[in-house]
């Protein structure tokens, strides 16, 4: 037997000024600031914030992100590096499964993180 339940997504957005819905949210709304750009996410009857997932707290690498739906591609190489250039290490992140693999099945720095394009269509293990 297979039981499947799909449940709509709800997601709101305003001012850190505004009160955030209180009248039966559903778990797992989401609230995103507009003019502070912060998330929130309504589980358990409250409000939490929700952190990024990437936070370098240092100027010792540079980082560029890339989004596609449910996967989040984490491009690091020192300061300085050009996208284009091959010394990129780079990170698939499957935010629905939270499984990570790497570029080219190792973590060396030896991609370009041009694009998101060129990003994706690398090989990951």
């Amino acid at each position: 037997m297979l039981i499947c339940t799909v449940q709509p997504f709800y997601r709101y957005s305003g001012l850190s000024t505004d009160t955030k819905p209180i009248l039966d949210p559903k778990d797992c709304a989401t609230f995103w600031e507009t003019d502070t750009n912060k998330n929130f996410e309504y589980r358990g009857g409250t409000w939490h914030e929700v952190k990024n997932v990437v936070s370098l707290e240092d100027d010792s690498q540079a980082c560029i992100l890339y989004e596609a739906e449910d996967i989040l591609y984490i491009c690091t190489a020192p300061p300085g590096t050009l996208s284009t250039e091959s010394k990129w290490q780079i990170k698939k992140f499957d935010t629905a499964s939270l499984v990570a693999t790497w570029a080219n099945g190792n973590a060396l720095f030896i991609n370009p993180a041009t694009s998101l394009a060129v990003v994706s269509a690398l090989p990951y293990s």
